[in-house]
């Protein structure tokens, strides 16, 4: 018996009751009413210093048969303690959805305040408050901003979410930025549908409880016949069976974001639900399958239409073959240069249109894309792999989550985790990374966005998990020199070179400044000095990636000392002074990243004024971390008239793991201490 797929049935089921599940709340949830305390609560006690704190944070998702297809009902209900003015963000709501099959129904909002009389006074949000605003193609998102918030306020929303992609569960949030009080999160799920189950984050669960149901059900229509009975021919009775599940975590502590992290979406608790197969019950049905096997991932991906084979379009590879069609391009030359002759045309003729991709979705594919000079990021690269491939490298594409797209969970053949695509060229003595979406890196280096630690290489023969690490560091070397005269004033010359990822980070902040180069100088180069003027500046090598970017200038600073009395203070690191440890969790539960190494050196020589001597200046320290993960050295000496300070600050691990948290933050301590420390000068007797 021929076997039929099930995407092209459609299911027409007529219920003889509600399909609907009223789940026990716990007490006081019941939406517009609240407990008169927690409007009057004026701090949260377990952590003193919240914003706000999130009382309740409910969500359902129940699967429903409708009159022509399977959903999943979602719904949300919320309520917040804001505590201080900067927890005002949370009472500014958004909803995305997907307009082609989802809609968001029932938005309801209240504001909670203690009114004169002490009483609690409700302020209710009006629907015109509530806007659709479309995000990008089918992307939208409902907005509404709760009305009459203020410090010690307590506001709660409600909604729903009707879904038409059944396969695919939203993730649920136990934890936020905030603490989060009370958790529940209720699923209700056929048995057809089989989903694997993951966590993120650290925390566990306070209680969880698994049951099954059986519902009976009234249907007609053949096509019901694929997930409920396969002896009914047209109408009757049946039983649909499930589990619903029951998660609670109570007391979940606020997540601080930190610097030096990726999304910190990675590390806040919460469930995943991953559709892995749909299993009709009727055997006259083929079984659906979306997760196999990364191999299979592999196959999949370069036998469609939009990926794979659209690396083997045969315009490109003419322009290979085309004498000329590729500037520096030698078919019997070194094959170093020929890799970077091809990437340097296809990244000079492409401009990237912002948008991260896994396929060649424009309309024509590459074709077109390379016509209008213009693609996603997935197209820029494929036209790299094609062309490489037809010179006879061996090229293949591999799939990546971004730094800002979060990590992959490699123990999930799980294609969504992906959101971008490079290309790997595989060499004699290892491999290179190619990307081809900026103009701001140099040949061989990936943006730092890409720098997320691993890929997915595509391959017929042998698809594997690669390393996606730095293999250049950022870098910047500051020298400086300058005279201190008798009314205090800082005047001389600040020479930076910027090397590696710093020369990119510093490109990228120069073309917010098209037309204004003395702009980009006061804003990112000199903005630490107070009162300063500048002289004279100069860039070098702006438009040649390949060597180090170099700002040099001249200036005054009137504001840079302080002179009390006989004695002149100052502090003698210049420009970005670490002020403060910006590792401020006594403890870390997920890594500190920085991306790539980093290595800052500074030189700088300070003239004192003619009548003063010497004081005091900052004693010489030493620190190395364990296996060279990390190095501070400072030192500063008199030199006849002159200071000479140098510091030098090398991290050479990238990636460090909350039991190493303590180590780099001491490592943070002492650069802090250091740098803060001041030079003082006496005038002579």
């Amino acid at each position: 018996m021929k076997r039929l797929r099930f995407s092209s049935l459609v299911l027409t089921i007529i219920l003889v009751s509600s399909f609907s599940f009223a789940f026990a709340q716990p007490p006081n949830t019941k939406f517009g009413k609240v407990d008169k305390k927690m409007v009057q609560m004026e701090t949260f006690e377990a952590d003193p210093d919240a914003e706000a704190v999130m009382l309740y944070n409910y969500g359902e998702a129940v699967m429903e048969l409708g009159t022509d297809r399977i959903e999943i009902a979602y719904v949300f209900h919320k309520r917040i303690k804001i505590l201080s003015e900067s927890g005002f963000d949370w009472a500014e709501i958004s909803i995305p959805y997907h307009k082609s099959d989802a809609r968001v129904a029932n938005i309801q909002a209240i504001t909670y305040n203690v009114g004169p009389e002490g009483k609690v006074e409700q302020v209710k949000m009006e629907k015109r408050d509530i806007f659709d605003e479309k995000v990008s193609g089918k992307y939208h998102r409902k907005n509404f901003t709760l009305p009459q918030v203020k410090v010690g306020s307590v506001i709660e929303y409600k909604y729903k979410i009707i879904s038409d992609a059944a396969a695919s569960l939203r993730p649920f949030y136990f934890q936020r930025t905030i603490p989060v009080v009370y958790s529940e999160y209720k699923t209700y799920l056929s048995d057809i549908f089989d989903f694997v189950r993951f966590f993120d984050g650290e925390l566990r669960l306070t209680s969880q409880e698994e049951h099954s149901f059986s519902e009976q059900l009234y249907i007609t229509g053949p096509a019901a016949r694929l997930f409920v009975d396969p002896n009914l021919r047209s109408t009757g009775t049946v039983n649909f069976r499930g589990k619903e599940n029951v998660y609670i975590l109570k007391d979940a502590p606020a997540l601080i974001a930190e610097p030096y992290m990726t999304n910190i979406d990675d590390y806040l608790f919460k469930i995943n639900h991953q559709i892995r197969s749909i299993r009709p019950e009727n055997p006259n049905f083929e079984e659906m399958k979306f997760m196999t096997t990364w191999a299979k991932l592999s196959e999949s991906y370069l036998s469609s239409e939009n990926g794979g084979k659209q690396i083997e379009s045969t315009f490109l590879r003419k322009v290979v073959n085309n004498q000329g069609g590729v500037p520096g391009y030698d078919a019997a030359g070194e094959p170093m240069a020929n890799i970077q002759a091809i990437f340097e045309y296809v990244r000079g003729n492409m401009r990237w249109d912002k948008r991260y991709r896994l396929y060649a979705d424009s309309e024509g594919g590459l074709h077109n894309a390379w016509k209008e000079k213009e693609g996603s990021s997935s197209e820029i690269n494929m036209m790299i792999i094609a062309m490489l491939q037809e010179a006879g490298f061996e090229a293949h594409p591999v799939l990546i989550s971004t730094r800002s797209n979060g990590a992959v969970n490699r123990a999930y053949p799980i294609r969504s985790q992906f959101n971008h695509l490079i290309c790997q060229v595989v060499l004699e003595e290892g491999f290179l990374l190619l990307d081809g979406i900026t103009d701001m890196t140099q040949f061989g280096v990936l943006p730092i966005s890409d720098l997320n630690h691993y890929g997915f290489r595509l391959s017929e023969k042998d698809p594997q998990w690669i390393s996606v690490e730095p293999h250049t560091k950022a870098e910047k070397k500051i020298f400086a020199k300058f005279t201190i005269n008798e009314e205090g004033q800082l005047v001389g010359s600040l020479k930076n070179t910027h090397k590696g990822y710093e020369s990119t980070l510093m490109r990228g902040r120069l073309t917010k400044y098209p037309d204004d180069v003395s702009g980009f100088f006061k804003e990112e180069i000199v903005d630490d000095f107070a009162d300063v003027e500048l002289t004279s500046h100069k860039l070098t090598n702006v438009e040649t990636t390949d060597k180090p970017l170099g700002t040099q200038c001249e200036l005054v600073s009137t504001d840079y000392v302080n002179m009390i009395g006989d004695f002149i203070y100052f502090k003698p690191i210049l420009c970005e002074t670490t002020e403060e440890n910006p590792l401020q969790l006594e403890e870390r539960s997920y890594p500190v990243d920085f991306a790539c190494p980093v290595k800052e050196d500074y030189t700088l020589i300070f003239t004192i004024p003619e009548g003063y001597e010497v004081e005091s200046v900052p004693e010489p320290a030493v620190v190395t971390l364990p296996d060279g993960a990390a190095k501070f050295q400072y030192q500063a000496k008199v030199v006849g008239p002159s200071i000479q300070l140098i510091s030098k600050i090398n991290i050479n691990q990238v990636l460090f793991m909350p039991d190493e948290y303590a180590y780099i933050k001491q490592f943070f301590d002492l650069i802090t201490k250091k740098q803060t420390e001041q030079i003082v000068l006496k005038k002579k007797s």
